[in-house]
C-alpha cells in the first residue's frame, strides 16, 4: 500500500523541489557555483568540443537568435549550487571565453573587463570545507610546478577560477589555462590540410631548437602526419611538458586551433581590424546573447534523482559515472574517505581501462559489456541480456554499490571489483583467441560475436576459473549446424535460451561442482536438426547459397576437428574451387554444382608459412595441374586430395565433386555431433539421447 491517506491528500502535501529560469551565462557564473565530487571528470573529446563550439559560432553568424546553452541543473545548499548536469558545456564555455581574452589586446581587454569577474573568483565569501582543502591543494601544486619569481607572492585566491571543480585534476588543469601557465596546442605545432586532399593531415612543429655549437635557435622542422607522434617529439625534443591527466587541457587547445583558424581566415580575406571586430562581436554574443536554463533543486535526492534522468545531452553517462555518482551520495562514507574514493576510482578507471593509445574501451560497447558483466560476478547475480532493462537487471549497480559500501574497507572492495575486471578482460581475449571462437567471430574483433553467448560463458569462466575449451567447441559444433543447415542464427538473446542459461549461471554459484555443459548441451540439442539423413539434405540444399566466408569457416571447423590442432593457429586458409568458377560458366556447368562443398576446399593464403603463393596461384589450372600443391598443403582435407581415388577427377568431374560431396557432408554432421562424444562407442539406443528429449534439467534435479 502507498499510503493510508486518500490520494486527494496526498497531492496536497506534495511539494516542487526546483525553480526555473533562464540565466545569462555571465549571470550564471556570478553564482558560487560547484562541480561536487559525485560528478564525473570532464570528459568531453574533441568531436564533443568541435560540435559546441559550431553551434554557438553558427548561431552567432546568422544574426537571427541568441543561443542556448541547454539545461542545467544544480542543488542549492546556503549560497552555494552544486551542479548536476551541465558541468561539459559550462567548463566548455569558460575555456572559450579564456581562448577569446587571450587573443585580445591589452587595449580590448580593459574593454572586456567583464570577463576577468567570469572567469576569476571574485569577492570574499566564506569558503565551504572543500573549496579550503581544494585551494589548499591547488595552491601547493600550482607553486611546486611553475615556480615562485622573486617579486611574486605565489598562487592567491583571486586565481580561482570562478568555478569550484572538487576533482583535483580538473580544479588544477582549469586554473592553470585560465592563469595561462599551460601553453594550448596551437601554440606548439600547426595542423596543415592538403588541398588535394581534405583528409590528409600534416602536423608541424612550431618550437624552436638550439644550433649546435651555437647559442642561437632556429625553426625545428619537423613533420609528422600523426599527433600522437607530435606530442611525443615535443616532449622528448624540446623538453615541453604537456600534462594530459585532464581532459581540459585537450579541449582548450581544440578551442584556440578553432579560432586560430577563424582568425586566419577573416584576416586573409577581410584584413586584421575586421578580426578585431569579429572578435568583440563574439565576445559580446557569449556574455550578452547566451543562455541556459536553470533548474534550481532545493532538495538532494530530487537534485539526485535529475542527474539520472539527464543522460541525453554530451557524453552519455556510463555505468561507472553513476556508481561514482552513488558512492559519493551515500550517507555512510566519511568526506575524507570520499576523496580518496573518488581518486582512486578515477585512477583506476583511467590506468586499467583505457586503452593504450588513451581512448576508453569503457566508451564503447564492448568495454561497457565487460564492465557489467564484472558488476554482475561482482553482484554474483547473473542477469540474462534481455532482462537488463527490466526492473531486477536495472537494480544491478544499487546492488553493486551496496556491495562495495559494505563493511568498513570500501578500498579493499573496489580493489577487489577491478581485480574482477581484470580477470573478466584476461579470460574474453582467450576466449576470442580459441580457434573455434575465430570460426564463429566472422569479423575478428570483440563485440562481433553474441554477446548473451558471452555475457554467460564469461561468468562460467570466472567461477570456474579457467576458460573451458570443451565448452566452446560444444557450442561451435552447435552454431555450424544452426547456421548453415538450417541458415539462421537464434541468438542466446532470446529468452528460450537466455532464461535457462540464467539459471545454469545461478546454479554454477550454489554449486561450482555442478556439470553445466549437460545442461547447455540440452539446451542446445533442442533447437538444431539432429536426424542425420535431414542434416544430409539440409546441408545439400543451403551450402551452396552461403557467403563465401561462411563456406570457408564450415570447411575450417571440420579442418580443426580432423587435423586435432584446436591449441595452434591455424593457417590463414582460404577458399579454393578444386574445378573453378571461371571453367564452369565456360562449360555450362551448374551453379549449385561448382559451389557444393564437394568442390570446395582450404588452400593457404599469400602468408602461408610452406612457401606457397596461395590459391590466386592456381587460378583456373587443372585438378592434375593444381594436385602437386594441394599434396604440399598444410590442410588435411586438401592433402586427402592427392588420393588415388580421385585420379580422372578432370574427365568426369561432376561425378567426382558429387563423390566427395556426399564424404565432406557425412564428415561434418560426425564432427558437429556436440551431444555425443565420436570417440566413443555408444550404444545403438544412445541413452544420452533419451535424457536430452527430456524437458528436465539437471538444476532442477
Amino acid at each position: 500500500m502507498i499510503c493510508d491517506k486518500p490520494l486527494q491528500t496526498v497531492t496536497k502535501t506534495r511539494q516542487k523541489f526546483y525553480e526555473t529560469s533562464s540565466k545569462l551565462f555571465g549571470e550564471l557564473l556570478q553564482r558560487k557555483l560547484v562541480i561536487p565530487m559525485s560528478q564525473r571528470a570532464f570528459e568531453w573529446e574533441e568531436t564533443h568540443v568541435l560540435e559546441y563550439l559550431d553551434d554557438i559560432w553558427s548561431t552567432f553568424l546568422n544574426g537571427k537568435c541568441d543561443f542556448s546553452g541547454g539545461t542545467t541543473i544544480t542543488y542549492k545548499e546556503c549560497d552555494t549550487h552544486e551542479i548536476y548536469d551541465g558541468q561539459q558545456r559550462i567548463i566548455s564555455t569558460l575555456l572559450i571565453l579564456s581562448a577569446l581574452y587571450g587573443f585580445c589586446s591589452e587595449k580590448l581587454k580593459k574593454k572586456f573587463a567583464k570577463i576577468h569577474t567570469i572567469l576569476y573568483k571574485q569577492g570574499c565569501d566564506e569558503p565551504t570545507k572543500e573549496q579550503k582543502r581544494s585551494f589548499s591543494s591547488i595552491k601547493k601544486q600550482f607553486d611546486n610546478t611553475y615556480g615562485i619569481d622573486e617579486d611574486e607572492d605565489g598562487f592567491d585566491e583571486d586565481m580561482l577560477p570562478n568555478i569550484s571543480c572538487i576533482n583535483p585534476s580538473d580544479a588544477f588543469a582549469l586554473t592553470s589555462v585560465i592563469n595561462h601557465k599551460v601553453k594550448p596546442h596551437n601554440e606548439l605545432y600547426a595542423k596543415e590540410t592538403s588541398n588535394d586532399d581534405q583528409d590528409k593531415v600534416t602536423f608541424r612543429c612550431k618550437c624552436k631548437c638550439n644550433v649546435k655549437n651555437s647559442g642561437e635557435e632556429e625553426q625545428c622542422t619537423y613533420s609528422t602526419s600523426r599527433r600522437a607522434d607530435m606530442m611525443k617529439h615535443i616532449s622528448n625534443s624540446h623538453k615541453i611538458d604537456i600534462p594530459r591527466d585532464s581532459q581540459i587541457y585537450e579541449a582548450y587547445s581544440v578551442v584556440c586551433y578553432f579560432f586560430e583558424e577563424k582568425r586566419n581566415e577573416i584576416i586573409n580575406r577581410y584584413g586584421e581590424k575586421c578580426w578585431i571586430t569579429a572578435l568583440r562581436d563574439i565576445i559580446n554574443f557569449i556574455l550578452n546573447s547566451s543562455w541556459f536554463d536553470v533548474k534550481v533543486c532545493s532538495d538532494y535526492d530530487f537534485a539526485c534523482q535529475e542527474f539520472d534522468r539527464a543522460n541525453n545531452r554530451g557524453t552519455p553517462l556510463f555505468a561507472f559515472d553513476i556508481i561514482l555518482n552513488k558512492i559519493m551520495q551515500s550517507d555512510g562514507v566519511e568526506y575524507d574517505q570520499r576523496l580518496i574514493v573518488h581518486e582512486q576510482w578515477g585512477q583506476k578507471i583511467k590506468r586499467q581501462l583505457y586503452g593504450k593509445n588513451g581512448t576508453s574501451v569503457l566508451e564503447k560497447k564492448y568495454g561497457q559489456k565487460l564492465f557489467d558483466i564484472a558488476i554482475q560476478l561482482h553482484n554474483k547475480k547473473c542477469i540474462a541480456t534481455s532482462r537488463s532493462n527490466e526492473p531486477e537487471g536495472c537494480d544491478r549497480i544499487s546492488m553493486f554499490v551496496n556491495g562495495l559500501l559494505k563493511g568498513s574497507n570500501i578500498l579493499g572492495n573496489i580493489n577487489n571489483f577491478f581485480s574482477i575486471y581484470e580477470k573478466v578482460n584476461d579470460f574474453m581475449n582467450e576466449i576470442m583467441n580459441h580457434n573455434f571462437i575465430k570460426i564463429i567471430n566472422y569479423s575478428g574483433k570483440k563485440g562481433s560475436l553474441d554477446w548473451a553467448f558471452i555475457h554467460f560463458i564469461l561468468q562460467i569462466s570466472y567461477i570456474k576459473d579457467k576458460v573451458d575449451n570443451n565448452l566452446l567447441d560444444l557450442v561451435s559444433g552447435w552454431y555450424i549446424r544452426r547456421r548453415v543447415v538450417d541458415m539462421k542464427f537464434i541468438p542466446f538473446n532470446n529468452y528460450g535460451y537466455g532464461n535457462v542459461m540464467e539459471k545454469i549461471v545461478a546454479h554454477l554459484y550454489k554449486n561450482p561442482e555442478y556439470d553445466y555443459k549437460k545442461d547447455i548441451m540440452k539446451l542446445l540439442y533442442k533447437n538444431i536438426t539432429t536426424n542425420k539423413g535431414d542434416f544430409i539434405t539440409k546441408f545439400n540444399q543451403t551450402f551452396h547459397k552461403l557467403s563465401s566466408k561462411d563456406k570457408t569457416n564450415v570447411l575450417k571447423y571440420l579442418e580443426l576437428k580432423i587435423s586435432r590442432c584446436n591449441d595452434t593457429e591455424p593457417c590463414k586458409y582460404t577458399l579454393e574451387h578444386i574445378y573453378s568458377q571461371n571453367k564452369a560458366k565456360t562449360d555450362c556447368i551448374s551453379e549449385n554444382i561448382v559451389n557444393s562443398v564437394g568442390n570446395c576446399t582450404l588452400f593457404e593464403g599469400e602468408n602461408s608459412y610452406n612457401g606457397e603463393e596461395g590459391n590466386f596461384s592456381l587460378k583456373d589450372k587443372s585438378f592434375a595441374e593444381k594436385r602437386a600443391a594441394y599434396s604440399t598443403s598444410q590442410s588435411v582435407i586438401t592433402q586427402k586430395l592427392d588420393d588415388d581415388k580421385w585420379n580422372g577427377f578432370d574427365d568426369d568431374n561432376i561425378t567426382f565433386i558429387d563423390k566427395r560431396n556426399k564424404i565432406l557432408i557425412k564428415m561434418i554432421e560426425k564432427q558437429s555431433r556436440f551431444w555425443i562424444d565420436i570417440n566413443k562407442k555408444h550404444n545403438k539406443n544412445e541413452k544420452i539421447l533419451g535424457w536430452l528429449n527430456s524437458d528436465k534439467y539437471l538444476y532442477e534435479a
